[in-house]
């Protein structure tokens, strides 16, 4: 059995961005950013990774009502491409194609208040 699954929660490094295919599909992408700690020795260190986001069809639709900074719970598949550039050099691109997305409201008052919620932008449908 293979597995190619993404779970990622992070905040928004841009506003999504969406167009529509020639075939009339919609298709939003967007930046996210996620921390991650360790520690070595007695000393904590983080470092923070940058992914690639890409929804489709009504998924797609929904997402572009959010905007840079908000944080989000993001679950798709892994999209590896290769390609030759006009220059002739070898391209590369991962990205994670969303199947699943739920926006965090984390506002000040959400959390002084103990009422952080999820909001679901989940569709089901093939990409």
């Amino acid at each position: 059995m293979n597995i190619n699954r993404a779970i990622l929660f992070g905040r928004l490094t841009r506003d999504p961005e969406t167009r529509t295919t020639p075939q009339g599909r919609t298709v939003t992408k967007f930046g996210l950013a996620t921390n991650r700690n360790w520690k070595e020795g007695e000393v904590w260190k983080s470092a923070v990774d940058f992914h690639n986001v890409v929804a489709w069809a009504g998924l797609g639709e929904r997402v572009k009502t959010l905007s840079k900074g908000d944080l989000v719970f993001v679950e798709g598949r892994i999209h590896n491409d290769v390609w030759e550039g006009a220059d002739g050099q070898k391209r590369r691109n991962s990205e994670i194609v969303a199947d699943r997305l739920y926006a965090v409201n984390d506002s000040a008052s959400a959390r002084a208040s103990d009422d952080v919620t999820l909001d679901t932008l989940e569709v089901k449908e093939e990409a």
